[in-house]
């Protein structure tokens, strides 16, 4: 294993890139790869022998769940990380569809996060979301969903929601039908890759400050909702201590099955060999990381790092990103609103504290 001088705080390691279902925006390229042992086990060596105490490994796919071995590679997740003495935080992304009673149990048993993917009602859902024989699986999923609450706790089970871009009129509404599920964690993200009007923008904005205006409102209840509490820096006080770190390595690394090491999952899985050549960086399999990352040091011009690695690759993959960027604004402006009242509003302190306390709870010491 090579040494290397950053601090890594995240890792996205996607264990197979093969799904159980054909959603109409994913991008993942669907080549039925799946990690073995070996290359997972250096991959997160590679992560937890990273400078920095507090960890954040997702495992990742296509759908992780497809692969024969993860509770393995959870396993190994733990046990490097008791060797290296990290605290360590594991979550696991997935449709929902595979989701049992034995491995909600040893999700339970291992409190790893789980994250289920929902796009909202059944007609919101059902446009995207489709097993291979193209049939909607809205009704199936939501008897996964029932079974994830009862196992785990429906305050242990995070909404992972996709907005396409004819969806982003409905969004406010399909919160609202999460919310009335019983999910208080929920992740939204839009479609990259996508060709999203200036209207659809515009709606999807519109429809995120609603949303963030009714979690604000909702606190005056005592009803706590966090959104993107994944990385978003109220909800993680790791992340908001370090939100300055601009390198890469820090919160945007991402091994992929064959140990391929990148940045972006969206220039990886892309359909130009050229630019998918592009956004490989290195191959944890032979500990190979091109020489500007394998010794560079933190300077001036690290913030500038990130931004050179998307532009120098043209894709329209990127598309939607800007979005994400404007999602984190009203995110900002929500978690500043929440900050001042918590000084003069007990409803408001208890949920800034909560929020710190979100992610430390599921801590593995």
């Amino acid at each position: 294993m090579f040494k290397f001088n950053k601090e890594i705080f995240s890792l996205k390691l996607t264990i197979a890139n093969a799904c159980n279902l054909r959603c109409r925006y994913c991008f993942v390229n669907k080549k039925d790869d799946f990690m073995d042992l070996e290359t997972a086990g250096r991959a997160i060596r590679f992560f937890l022998a990273s400078l920095g105490k507090n960890k954040m490994l997702i495992v990742y796919g296509g759908e992780p769940l497809l692969h024969p071995l993860w509770p393995e590679i959870i396993l190994i997740a733990e046990q490097l990380a008791d060797k290296f003495q990290k605290k360590l935080i594991i979550g696991l992304p997935t449709n929902g569809i595979l989701l049992n009673k034995e491995n909600l149990l040893f999700l339970k048993r291992h409190k790893v996060a789980l994250s289920i993917s929902i796009d909202g009602n059944r007609y919101a859902h059902n446009q995207n979301k489709k097993f291979l024989n193209k049939r909607g699986t809205f009704n199936y999923l939501l008897r996964k969903i029932k079974l994830a609450f009862n196992t785990l706790g429906a305050e242990n089970v995070s909404a992972l929601m996709t907005i396409a871009p004819n969806l982003s009129k409905y969004l406010y509404k399909n919160f609202l039908f999460i919310i009335k599920l019983g999910f208080s964690k929920v992740h939204i993200d839009p479609v990259h890759g996508a060709n999203w009007s200036l209207r659809e923008k515009k709606e999807l904005i519109l429809n995120f400050y609603k949303i963030a205006d009714f979690c604000f409102e909702s606190i005056k209840s005592d009803r706590f909702i966090f959104l993107c509490p994944l990385f978003n820096p109220l909800t993680n006080q790791w992340i908001k201590k370090h939100q300055s770190f601009s390198c890469p390595f820090y919160a945007d690394l991402e091994i992929y099955p064959q140990g391929e090491i990148s940045f972006s999952q969206f220039l990886i899985n892309s359909s130009n060999e050229n630019i998918r050549n592009q956004a490989i960086i290195g191959n944890i399999r032979n500990n190979f990381l091109m020489d500007n990352y394998k010794k560079c040091q933190y300077n001036k011009q690290c913030q500038f790092c990130l931004l050179n690695y998307y532009k120098s690759i043209e894709d329209p993959k990127v598309k939607g990103s800007e979005l994400v960027e404007e999602r984190n604004k009203i995110l900002e402006k929500m978690n500043n609103q929440i900050s001042l009242y918590s000084f003069k509003d007990e409803r408001y302190t208890n949920y800034y504290q909560k929020s710190l306390n979100l992610w430390r709870e599921i801590i593995i010491s």
